[in-house]
């Protein structure tokens, strides 16, 4: 509720700026900035929408958002299953897929493998699409045997208060560290230093920080959500939504150093097929077309 009451506040400080009148395009990443977005679109504006992770959930229960994005020029999502969710009510000219892309001259591997830290990684803000307390539950069937490595997660949000109690209940404190909000440049560090990263989310699109972990050398595995799949085949491990296929994916690359030193390598070469600027040229594409 927060969240929506800040977006609400954003959208009305939109409309009261009248600089955003004279935009030829205008491109909006959150479906509850539609009401500045029609306002220029009545004005003249080409609107263009990304649809991200938990967007579609809202998209799916709502008749009246599938209506208003019908109304926008372009809509771009960031993973094939919401391709296919979104084909079925937007025209396929004005529906469009790009995943996501990677700056991978900023995000690279600084040290050998074997110079890494026994770490395993989670980026993301503590909230309930991120589903942490699984991956908690998760390590601690890790913890049992390799007492020797740590789970660290980088985000902040309202759930950090139900996750350090289900820290305390595992008896985990001191083997899993939250370190709240940290820059690009402190999450680029924890990336290059840990050997595993991990996805434990319920909803997703194309996380960046898949593959920004994926370009700084991480071997990752994550839930079926969102394109982690299409990102991870042959390169990653893809976990079914519950403790046991979790641990059991996370342990099989603790105990094959082969295994885990492959999949780094992988998954760094992968990482580089997506860069930042075949990104940005596929959008510099789709603006060039509404003119």
């Amino acid at each position: 509720m927060r969240r929506l009451i800040s977006i609400m506040l954003a959208s009305l400080n939109l409309i009261l700026n009248k600089k955003i009148y004279f935009n030829d395009l205008v491109h909006i990443h959150h479906i509850f900035y539609f009401f500045p977005a029609l306002i220029l679109k009545i004005l003249g504006s080409k609107i263009i929408i990304t649809v991200h992770g938990s967007d579609i959930n809202k998209i799916k229960r709502s008749p009246v958002i599938k209506i208003i994005l019908k109304r926008f020029d372009r809509v771009l999502c960031v993973s094939h299953k919401q391709y296919k969710i979104l084909s079925h009510f937007i025209s396929k000219n004005k529906l469009f897929y790009i995943g996501n892309g990677v700056d991978v001259q900023f995000f690279k591997p600084n040290r050998s493998f074997l110079d890494r830290e026994k770490i395993i990684l989670s980026v993301g803000n503590l909230r309930w699409q991120k589903n942490y307390n699984l991956l908690i539950e998760a390590f601690s069937i890790v913890h049992k045997n390799h007492y020797d490595w740590k789970l660290v997660i980088c985000g902040e949000g309202p759930d950090r208060k139900k996750i350090q109690e289900l820290i305390e209940e595992k008896k985990l404190y001191g083997n899993v560290l939250l370190k709240g909000y940290l820059n690009q440049d402190e999450i680029k560090e924890w990336m290059q230093l840990s050997r595993i990263f991990v996805i434990s989310s319920k909803v997703e699109g194309f996380p960046k920080a898949l593959l920004e972990a994926a370009a700084c050398g991480c071997a990752c595995v994550s839930t079926n959500v969102g394109d982690c799949d299409y990102f991870l085949k042959d390169v990653g491990s893809i976990a079914e939504n519950n403790k046991d296929d979790l641990s059991k994916k996370i342990l099989k690359l603790i105990n094959s150093p082969t295994l885990i030193n492959l999949n780094s390598t992988l998954a760094i070469k992968k990482a580089n097929s997506f860069s930042w600027k075949e990104y940005i040229d596929l959008h510099r594409n789709i603006y060039n077309d509404l003119f």
